[in-house]
């Protein structure tokens, strides 16, 4: 097919600087959705799933006769996502509030890339959990994957905004990226969540040479507080894989 591409240079760049930082500092996360791709069955649901990247890792995994489905409200996202799995459903929509219309039963679904710190009031984690939660098969599991953080550290990190070294990765075409990050308190005040800068800079660039993102809401999810708002959501945890850097869960469906 011609035409012109569906997003810019510029857009696609930045996601997939995106992607790579989670492939260089995620733990080797893609190993967590292929294990637990190979030991399912049934359709594959991401929730918040950008620009394809893990649904493209649990395809490659034998997951090619099973369907696949993406939600995310980010059109640009969606739209790389659509260039690398023409096969998927890929639904722009609100994966808080999106109901399929048509019966899903879904093996696996997938909450990952770090979407976790990026969801702020706990109602919208249990309308996320509640729309993986109604979309389960009996016998499925939810899995969730984000980076561990201690919210009394997070809240400590604002006090000092200082630009650290996160991530240094090499790309394909050789070149030595750096990822740095800062926290700065958060505007409105709320326990555990902090602004979030993020640039990107070339291996011994000067730091006015770098690529500069608007600064971002995270927040610290503690155990007991996601597990409280997989509850509410009718959700129960059937496994932990993390360790001190990630917070790895297998939730199950509490519904008779």
């Amino acid at each position: 097919m011609g035409g012109a591409p569906l997003i810019s240079a510029e857009v696609r760049a930045r996601l997939l600087a995106d992607e790579r930082d989670l492939d260089a500092g995620a733990d080797d996360d893609r190993a967590f959705w292929r294990d637990l791709a190979a030991h399912t069955s049934g359709p594959i649901l991401e929730l918040g799933c950008g620009g394809g990247r893990l649904l493209a890792v649990v395809r490659a995994v034998g997951a090619n006769d099973r369907a696949l489905i993406g939600v995310d409200l980010d059109h640009e996202a969606l739209a790389l996502a659509a260039e690398r799995l023409p096969q998927a459903d890929l639904v722009l929509a609100d994966a808080r509030t999106w109901r399929s219309a048509q019966p899903l039963a879904a093996g696996l679904v997938i909450i990952g890339g770090d979407l976790l710190p990026l969801i702020i009031e706990e109602a919208d984690l249990v309308a996320l959990l509640t729309t993986a939660a109604a979309h389960l098969a009996p016998d499925g599991v939810v899995g969730i994957d984000a980076t561990r953080i201690d919210p009394d550290l997070l809240v400590a990190a604002t006090a000092a905004p200082e630009w650290g070294n996160d991530i240094e990765r090499v790309d394909g075409d050789g070149a030595v990226v750096r990822r740095e990050s800062r926290l700065s308190p958060d505007p409105e005040g709320r326990r555990a969540v902090a602004l979030l800068s993020v640039r990107h800079r070339g291996s011994g660039a000067a730091p006015d040479a770098a690529t500069e993102r608007p600064p971002f809401s995270v927040r610290a999810w503690s155990a007991e507080e996601l597990l409280t708002a997989a509850n509410a959501a009718k959700l129960e945890r059937a496994e932990e894989r993390g360790g001190e850097e990630r917070l790895r869960w297998l939730l199950r469906s509490t519904h008779e």
